[in-house]
């Protein structure tokens, strides 16, 4: 079959439909060759309704041949009739003109027309026809097609827009901004309908408003200047200098550093720009720039452009609602408040299909009256967060939304579909560059899609920590499918891997370090919790023995500063001996008293200087033998594993010859000798004395350090408690902020409305009174002074309490009845001066449908038939 059809369009003649459809005998197609279709440098879609088709006449008239270019022309038309398009247009131009067949390969210099009742799309550069379904309608084909091409060609994908009503093609025009591809639409001025080119400007997403005839130059402008070709030049000039002037002029102008960013994606943005206005040199887009602030406003547009729609990958969103549902399972009774964040959230679409997709899991969970949602929606494009506060989409969001999720969670405004109260209330717009503004924090939820691909590597390793620090424990992470954790793998828990959906770990080790800077100490790199010393006890048998080994060969203990015995080496029982009591390891306690004082000196000594001392000669009794020995204490250097460690070796000596036997000495030395050790053993009683209570003493210092410890400990939590508080304080302000923003909006637009309602009721000669569901009164026009006594005093007064001048008595039973039964009743009622009025009392309505009240309208009919209204007597007044 695409053998038949591509032999069919190579040899048919599109002057006549019946040699267009003839097909070639089947000998002749077996033995012509199949050659690769050429491809079109562009493929250019256009998109038309009513008033469309003269302007694409005007098109195709002016508009050069063998440009390399191919067009797909998207119109309005019926399903139901056959479409002779392709022959009006192949009137005006050239070009080979075919109604688009199933597969068939797009080659340039040719335009394709839509058949009726299909959608067309473009794969691998043929044309793949879809039967209309429910979902998309009839009404989108544009935007379905545009969206298609965008996918299919990226940056060389052209979409226009001609004279049409409603708004089909204006999502289709985004998602070819997005790739990087250029969009136009007829100036309105010349456009029989404008609504289709007005909603495309309204939204921000056109390069070019043109009338049709001026539209082919650009067009070929702007194809000769490639931003391809721009690139192989901006590669070979190494233009990555002047891409960094171009990053200092936009951060002069807006404040955002795009420094961070990837220069590839920032250079195919920047070469845009250069295309559309028809500039080769770098150098000179940056003349540009510094003479122009305004291309400059138009460059920060560019690079903020931001792929975004309802519920993109609707897959995705399936498992994130499981994994709501079942954080929402395991809510703590105490919390009342969902709280998630949006960064780089566009035109808001993500932020309210997360809004929309929480409120469906608390529905389920039955949490839906205790637990609040408070979503954040930030980014750093003002214009998109204008733009998202109004929470006004077009119908095209049909084909994104289901029907179910459109009726419950929008309300249907003439062309357009403006998010529900309960939804839009629930969301907080603000304007924030993640990478230099402090986070929002104690967060459920953080969905970050199609933002990080633009960031570099190093820029990604300081957002992960970023958001880890800002979830609460259990926290979920939302990232775009072409995304990676660029992270230690401990600080998230993989939930799903094709969805990329994470979760805060809280088996991490230590806290992220890598903080950007935003205004507040960051977290330092510290370990949650000591080390034990049993994690060391498992590498020292080798690194001892290898020390050892090296160094000596006698018994030894491994112990802390503090003394506590960590390792034994060696026989040490000669040396040390458990004291009496409780267990206790450490080497002073342990350590036998004929060398203790020695001991204690030399360890202090090694502490203090951190080197190694020996104490030579010291004498033991061991089992009723002399043992005499060295003893090192050696403190550890060199040893990761051991560092903070103190080594003590005894030495052993060998025995010392037996003296001879002393000759007797006269008496009188004898008495001296006898007095001198007499002396001494006093002196070693003393000494004996004063090293118990030094002993002594130390131990009330070792208590005493230890309650400053913990005191010290105590203080350092509270300090910690205050800094976080400081940083929650300073995230809650931030908070306050953007909703003080969005206040001081949203109170400046009720403002407005108020005052145009005010003028509006004000400038009109029609008596009218707004009633509750009570029958009070909530305002009233200065016409109905005449028919009812009112003063300001008078709001919020049932209205049976008000004197009127009617000689109608059942106005308030007419207002119960309408409010009940919603029937709009009209009357000619009657004042007792005999001015005649024609009443008309219709239901309240508010924005969401709901009915609150009457609104009374009296008019004047009194002139209108003829009758001239009888003089007013003079009443006395209320």
């Amino acid at each position: 079959m695409v053998k038949k059809e591509t032999s069919t369009q190579k040899g048919g003649r599109p002057k006549k439909e019946q040699q267009t459809k003839a097909p070639l005998p089947a000998t002749t197609r077996k033995k012509k060759p199949v050659d690769k279709s050429p491809e079109p440098e562009y493929i250019v879609g256009i998109g038309g309704s009513a008033g469309g088709l003269e302007a694409l006449e005007t098109f195709f008239r002016a508009m050069p041949v063998d440009e390399g270019l191919a067009f797909v022309l998207i119109v309005h038309l019926d399903p139901a009739h056959k479409s002779i398009t392709d022959e009006l247009i192949q009137r005006c131009t050239t070009l080979k003109v075919s109604e688009a067949r199933d597969n068939m390969a797009i080659e340039p210099n040719a335009v394709y027309i839509i058949p009726p009742g299909k959608n067309l799309s473009i794969l691998n550069g043929r044309i793949q026809l879809m039967n209309v379904t429910a979902k998309h309608g009839v009404k989108m084909p544009i935007d379905y097609f545009f969206r298609s091409l965008a996918k299919d060609q990226k940056e060389k994908s052209i979409g226009i827009i001609l004279s049409g009503m409603g708004t089909d093609g204006t999502l289709g025009l985004r998602a070819i901004q997005e790739v990087g591809g250029m969009t136009m639409v007829q100036d309105p001025i010349s456009a029989k309908f404008d609504s289709m080119p007005r909603s495309a400007i309204k939204n921000g997403l056109v390069d070019f408003s043109l009338s049709p005839e001026k539209m082919p130059e650009v067009l070929v402008s702007y194809i000769r200047k490639s931003p391809a070709i721009i690139s192989k030049k901006a590669l070979e000039r190494t233009e990555l200098t002047k891409l960094q002037k171009i990053f200092v002029l936009v951060r002069d102008r807006t404040g955002n550093d795009f420094s961070e960013y990837k220069n590839s994606s920032i250079l195919r943005r920047v070469e845009r720009r250069m295309s559309l206005k028809s500039i080769d040199d770098m150098a000179d887009y940056v003349d540009l720039l510094q003479d122009n602030p305004e291309e400059v406003d138009l460059l920060f547009k560019e690079l903020i452009i931001g792929v975004t729609n309802f519920f993109r990958d609707p897959d995705a969103f399936v498992h994130l609602k499981a994994g709501i549902i079942k954080k929402l399972k395991e809510y703590p009774p105490h919390q009342s408040i969902f709280r998630a964040w949006c960064p780089g959230c566009a035109t808001g679409e993500e932020a309210f299909s997360i809004a929309i997709l929480v409120r469906e899991c608390l529905e389920e969970c039955n949490l839906s009256n205790h637990v609040r949602v408070q979503i954040y929606a930030t980014d750093i494009g003002n214009d998109g967060i204008e733009y998202a506060r109004k929470g006004r989409y077009p119908k095209n969001i049909a084909a994104d939304v289901s029907a179910a999720r459109l009726k419950r969670w929008f309300v249907d405004e003439g062309d357009s579909y403006v998010v529900c109260k309960e939804i839009r209330e629930s969301v907080i717009f603000a304007v924030q560059n993640i990478i230099s503004d402090p986070p929002f924090t104690r967060l459920d939820l953080i969905c970050c899609r199609n933002l990080l691909i633009y960031f570099t590597t190093g820029l990604q390793k300081k957002i992960f920590p970023l958001f880890y620090y800002a979830l609460l424990p259990h926290g979920i992470l939302f990232v775009g499918t072409s995304e990676s954790l660029n992270c230690d793998d401990e600080l998230f828990l993989t939930l799903n891997v094709k969805w990329k959906i994470f979760e805060r770990s809280e088996a991490a080790t230590k806290l992220p370090g890598a903080m950007p800077a935003f205004g507040f100490a960051p977290v330092s790199h510290t370990y949650l919790a000591r080390v034990p010393y049993q994690e060391v006890e498992e590498k020292v048998p080798d690194l001892i023995g290898a020390m050892l080994l090296e160094h000596y060969t006698p018994a030894s203990v491994l112990v802390t500063k503090d003394g506590d015995i960590v390792y034994f080496s060696g026989k040490t029982g000669k040396y040390l001996e458990p004291a009496v009591g409780r267990p206790n390891i450490n080497i002073f306690s342990m350590m036998q008293g004929d060398f203790s004082f020695e001991f204690g000196t030399a360890f202090h000594q090694a502490l203090q200087e951190w080197e190694k001392v020996t104490v030579r000669g010291l004498h033991t009794d061991t089992l009723g033998q002399d043992q005499y020995f060295d003893l090192t204490v050696h403190p550890i250097t060199g040893y990761k594993a051991l560092e903070g460690l103190i080594l003590i070796v005894f030495s052993d000596l060998p025995p010392k010859p037996k003296r001879r036997q002393a000759r007797k000495t006269p008496e009188g030395t004898q008495g001296v000798s006898s007095e001198l050790e007499e002396e001494l053993r006093k002196l070693r009683l003393h000494l004996a004395g004063v090293l118990e209570d030094k002993q002594t003493k130390e131990e009330e210092l070792k208590t005493m350090n230890e309650e400053l410890q913990s005191s010290n400990e105590e203080l350092q939590s509270t300090n910690e408690e205050l800094s976080t508080s400081k940083e929650e304080m300073q995230s809650l302000n931030e908070e306050l902020r953007t909703v003080n923003a969005e206040l001081e909006s949203k109170n400046n637009e009720l403002g407005k409305v108020n005052a145009d309602i005010r003028n509006l009721l004000n400038s009109t000669d029609i008596a009218t009174l707004f009633l509750d569901k009570d029958l009070r009164i909530t305002q009233y026009t200065p016409r109905i002074l005449p028919l009812f006594n009112l003063i300001d005093s008078d709001i919020d007064r049932p209205l049976s309490d008000i004197v009127t001048t009617l000689a109608y008595d059942h106005v308030i039973e007419d207002a119960r009845q309408v409010f009940d039964t919603l029937i709009i009743q009209e009357k000619n009622v009657v004042t007792r001066d005999g001015v005649r009025y024609f009443m008309r009392i219709v239901p309240y309505k508010t924005q969401d449908n709901k009915i609150e009240g009457v609104v009374i309208t009296f008019t004047n009919i009194t002139t209108a038939r003829g009758i001239d209204p009888p003089q007013k007597k003079a009443e006395p007044k209320k």
